[in-house]
């Protein structure tokens, strides 16, 4: 009898034990579940949300460099001037150029270039229709508008094409 007890009281720890392991797995394979959906919902969010971020990011840094680049033009004028005088280095010698400005920048123009050893013929046009910090080359090659707003919605319609390709998650 005491035989029988101790290996009825066996299978019965025994079987308690495979019921309890069960009872647990259940609950662990459940557990592992909710925490792989949360993580996947965590995913999903951030990348939702950096997706959204990332356009302000991208507009808030460009309106930080317009405030810079038109403070520095104030502080100097001809700042778009450097980047006229590169593009002016590309044309060939004896080439004919251009630069409309406003007129209140005008002498401030030609007194720049006037110092400047270059080969070509470079003729500055005061043009009333352009804004402050505007400045046009025009050559026989074509026409390039250095105004520092434009310059920066070229930037920006960049970064929002780069935006565009990039793949969605």
């Amino acid at each position: 009898m005491r035989k029988r007890l101790d290996t009825a009281r066996a299978e019965g720890v025994a079987e308690a034990e495979a019921r309890l392991r069960h009872g647990y797995e259940e609950q662990i394979r459940a557990e592992s579940q909710r925490i792989t959906r949360a993580i996947d919902e965590f995913e999903r969010s951030r990348k939702e949300y950096f997706s959204k971020v990332e356009l302000e990011v991208v507009q808030l840094a460009l309106a930080i460099a317009g405030k810079i680049l038109h403070r520095e033009a104030q502080v100097d004028p001809l700042l778009v001037a450097a980047i006229v005088q590169i593009a002016l280095g590309q044309l060939k010698e004896g080439s004919v150029a251009s630069i409309r400005v406003r007129p209140e920048d005008g002498q401030r123009w030609r007194s720049h270039f006037a110092s400047q050893d270059f080969k070509l013929d470079v003729s500055v046009v005061e043009d009333r229709t352009l804004q402050p910090a505007d400045c046009i080359l025009e050559t026989e090659l074509g026409t390039v508008n250095f105004s520092l707003n434009l310059q920066l919605k070229e930037i920006e319609q960049g970064f929002f094409d780069v935006l565009a390709q990039k793949p969605q998650a």
